[in-house]
């Protein structure tokens, strides 16, 4: 099924993207250095994830649901990051 392959896409690309988060969460910085660099490293990481994924991301986008469950999930584990 097209879905089941575009989120276990989804869910690696995600695990690629929280490894680096969580380095930078775990430097010994101080908070407002620590921000700056956990927002650009987000910004960077998806850029390269919508980069790898171009011929996903067409249909993917289509399938609004599927996109705000994909963000829900993310959204949390941001927020416990913050």
């Amino acid at each position: 099924n097209k879905k089941d392959v575009y989120k276990a896409v989804i869910g690696s690309e995600l695990q690629k993207l929280y490894a680096p988060l969580e380095d930078v969460i775990k430097r010994d910085l101080p908070a407002d250095d620590k921000l700056m660099m956990f927002t650009f490293s987000r910004l960077s990481i998806i850029k390269e994830v919508v980069t790898r994924n171009g011929t996903l991301r067409a249909d993917f986008f289509r399938d609004i649901w599927l996109v705000e469950n994909v963000r829900k999930e993310f959204d949390k584990k941001e927020i416990h990051y913050l």
